[in-house]
């Protein structure tokens, strides 16, 4: 039987045997894979000190092959018009961010960001 590259769902082939807890099974990871979301905290100071300006932060059970969506996250209780306006300033910043093994890098090639980001991270 095969298994599909990233989230290992069983493929069987036209001559096995159907098996309902394999197709049990590959559902439950469709659904933990397309309904789980992170939040992930990205703290202004701690870029690099010269571009670009990156930050690794430990996500744990994150692999290199993951592809999770990323969005900004006004944080609860935050209404403040100015306070919106330097989170989005912030997230504006990143170029790219990159997915490793136990964690993720986020790089800001042009400007470092000023204020602190809330990511929300879904799909790993």
């Amino acid at each position: 039987m095969r298994e599909t590259d990233n989230l290992k769902l069983k493929m069987p082939d036209r001559t096995d045997n159907y098996n309902v807890e394999d197709f049990n099974s590959n559902f439950a990871k469709l659904d933990k894979a397309v309904s789980s979301t992170r939040q992930i905290q990205v703290t202004a100071s701690r870029f690099t000190a010269q571009g670009p300006y990156t930050q690794r932060i430990d996500v744990a059970g994150i692999k290199s092959t993951d592809v999770p969506g990323m969005s900004l996250l006004i944080p609860d209780g935050i209404t403040d018009g100015a306070r919106v306006k330097a989170i989005k300033k912030a997230w504006s910043c990143v170029d790219r961010i990159d997915t490793y093994d136990g964690y993720i890098v986020i790089s800001c090639f042009v400007k470092k960001p000023e204020a602190d980001i809330l990511l929300l991270m879904k799909g790993v």
